[in-house]
């Protein structure tokens, strides 16, 4: 009986077919075969080589690098070595190498040789290429790829010695035929074969056997050789051709490693700097089989916060005792659904806002105690105790229409840079007002004007919006012109020194007036910078302010008479002449002393702009009647030869 196990393998995915075929033969010649066929397929996909990375979160900023990943393949393990030969006499097939050598590993080659008779005896792998030591010989195994047998090569052969270190003076022997003559490189780390030598010559690249008598049945065809320098080692391919039925044939093939394709996409998130990374890596192999791993990379960024774009006040102000409502507007890109909120508002109280997560919102509500001006401040923080904080642009205003109204009149000395025009200007300024809420109304009435005669400035009210009275504080804004011109806005505030607790007496003014068509650029503000709904004043040079409390009915009653003596000469007594009502709604009593009466004494009347509006020579009765017809504040001056005594009066109507 006889064996003959072959093998097919189209170069392709691994996949080969083994053809073992058992023949038995009698004495007379006849036979049976039969043929078992194994059909090897590979149906499994890469695997990756090493540690993969996994899922990770890093800081913005800190993404590593994508590392490089390796694959390995059943259908692939690297250089698959081949060995075909006929069973010769080891003598004659072996190879030998000389010289001071280290470990040297074999990488088999046969290109196109028609050797259908050799047996396939063994496969090599990277990891086990032969190695051997100086002098030895080397010899294929009986062992091979699950025992495989025969296999049809046809080509060229080629023999390709790679040297794991250098090599000295090393001597070839293929067939027992020396090739003594290397020349070496060590930058290069090629070798070459160098003419001249007894048995070879190389004429255009191929050796010739000069003396086939000594070339151990090598013919003259010795075939090409090739030196070059593969895989950054010692390389040497020497092409062989084998006329006699023994020699050596060699194959080496390289299957169609598995290909690793990598990919990266990335998502932004809600903060800056935030995304998420996705990487993949694909293997796949010559059959199409392919296997993935994927990692995912959280990149958190900076969280900047809420940020609370504009607060929502009514300008509009809000009679005492009724509730206010305000609303903030923010935005979020980091945390869209848990913020917290808490509105100050402006008297030392503070409440939780409503925050409506959906629309970015924050309500409040609140009801004052008493009039005033006040400012709201929104307070927003996220779950990562982010804030922002701002204050509402716009005033809260709280009046009452029973607190009274304010009557002022008199002068201060103007500071430098009170004047926006011109910072250096100073000196004298009048002023003089009255504010109050007549009955049932919403908005205040009166006249405010203002004249800085060093500035040519001169301001004159066209209308108020609101007053608040609280105690000895009086505040009201409105609008006017300067110089009777243009669109301008005011804010005056006033302290009257003679109600208790206001502070020892002492009346202080501040009046703030801005172009309301330039982007309320302040022109003129005697406390520059302060706070404007608090109550930083300046002293009266001369003058009063004076509060009158309310009656009950809106119109007010006087509480306190106004005893502004401009111009006083010593050892006169205030005493001596007494205005009321003051305020009036336009008849004023003038009562005298008779010491005024003694020589003759004049009662003139100006307004504040110092026109006359009326005139008395030769006062004759201690008491004076007088009628004015608009509202404002009036100066009354008696005078004679040795004395003179300006009172000021407030008419409202």
């Amino acid at each position: 009986m006889e064996f003959r196990q072959t093998s097919d393998w189209d170069g392709s995915c691994g996949n080969y077919q083994i053809i073992r075929v058992w023949t038995v033969t009698d004495i007379g010649g006849n036979e049976i075969a039969h043929t078992q066929v194994v059909t090897v397929e590979d149906n499994a996909a890469p695997s990756f080589i090493g540690t993969l990375p996994g899922d990770e979160t890093v800081a913005a900023g800190h993404i590593p690098d994508a590392p490089v990943i390796e694959a390995i393949d059943d259908c692939y393990s690297g250089q698959h070595i081949y060995m075909e030969m006929e069973p010769i006499d080891p003598s004659n097939a072996s190879l030998i190498l000389e010289g001071s050598l280290g470990d040297v590993s074999v990488v088999w080659t046969l290109e196109g040789v028609d050797v259908t008779q050799y047996k396939f005896r063994d496969v090599y792998t990277d990891n086990s290429l032969p190695t051997f030591s100086n002098g030895s010989f080397f010899t294929p195994s009986e062992t091979g790829l699950d025992g495989a047998g025969f296999n049809a090569i046809s080509g060229e052969a080629t023999l390709r010695i790679t040297f794991d270190q250098p090599v000295d003076n090393p001597i070839l022997h293929i067939n027992n035929i020396d090739i003594s003559r290397w020349d070496f490189n060590p930058t290069t780390d090629h070798i070459s074969l160098v003419s001249g030598n007894d048995q070879f010559d190389i004429v255009n690249g191929v050796v010739v056997d000069v003396d086939p008598a000594t070339s151990g049945g090598l013919d003259s065809g010795l075939g090409s050789v090739m030196v070059h320098g593969t895989f950054s080692e010692i390389l040497i391919d020497i092409s062989l051709v084998d006329v006699t039925t023994d020699g050596i044939f060699l194959q080496m093939s390289i299957a169609d490693e598995p290909i690793v394709q990598f990919n990266e996409s990335s998502v932004p998130g809600l903060c800056p700097g935030d995304e998420t990374i996705t990487r993949t890596w694909t293997a796949t192999d010559g059959c199409g089989w392919s296997t993935t791993h994927t990692q995912i990379i959280t990149v958190e960024g900076i969280d900047p916060g809420p940020s609370i774009d504009q607060i929502d006040v009514s300008e509009d102000p809000v009679e005492l005792g009724n509730a206010i409502s305000v609303v903030g507007f923010y935005s979020d890109t980091c945390d869209i659904d848990d913020h917290q909120a808490t509105w100050l508002w402006g008297d030392g109280n503070s409440s939780v806002g409503v925050v409506d997560q959906a629309n970015n919102w924050v309500d409040g509500s609140y009801t004052y105690d008493s009039a005033g001006v006040y400012q709201v401040t929104l307070i927003l923080s996220d779950i990562d105790g982010n804030s922002d904080t701002l204050t509402a642009a716009t005033y809260v205003v709280i009046y009452d229409p029973e607190g009274g109204f304010v009557t002022g009149g008199g002068w201060i000395q103007s500071p430098p840079g009170a004047y926006v025009p011109d910072t250096t200007v100073t000196g004298k300024a009048n002023f003089g007002f009255v504010s109050k809420y007549k009955n049932g109304a919403s908005v205040p009435t009166g006249n405010t004007q203002f004249k800085f005669n060093a500035a040519s400035f001169k301001f004159k009210s066209t209308s108020y919006e609101w007053l608040v009275i609280s105690g000895s504080k009086a505040k009201y804004k409105g609008d006017g012109k300067v110089n009777n011109q243009g669109n301008y806005g005011f804010m005056l505030t006033g302290i009257d020194g003679d109600l208790n607790g206001s502070g020892g007496g002492v009346d202080k003014f501040r009046i703030k007036i801005w172009d309301k068509d330039q982007n309320d650029l302040v022109i003129y503000d005697n406390k520059m910078g302060s706070d404007d709904t608090g109550y930083d004043t300046q002293e009266l040079g001369g003058g009063s302010i004076t509060i009158h409390g309310s009656n009950g009915n809106g119109n007010g009653n006087n509480n306190s008479i106004a005893q502004i003596i401009d111009v006083e000469r010593p050892g006169v007594s205030r005493d001596q002449i007494k205005v009321y009502p003051n305020p009036s709604h336009g008849r004023i009593n003038v009562s005298l002393e008779d010491t005024w009466l003694n020589q003759a004494s004049t009662l003139v009347v100006h307004d504040i702009n110092g026109k006359l509006i009326h005139q008395i020579r030769n006062i004759r009765s201690i008491d004076v009647v007088l009628d004015i017809e608009n509202e404002g504040v009036y100066f009354i001056t008696i005078s004679n030869r040795d004395e003179r005594v300006t009172k000021k009066c407030v008419v409202v109507k």
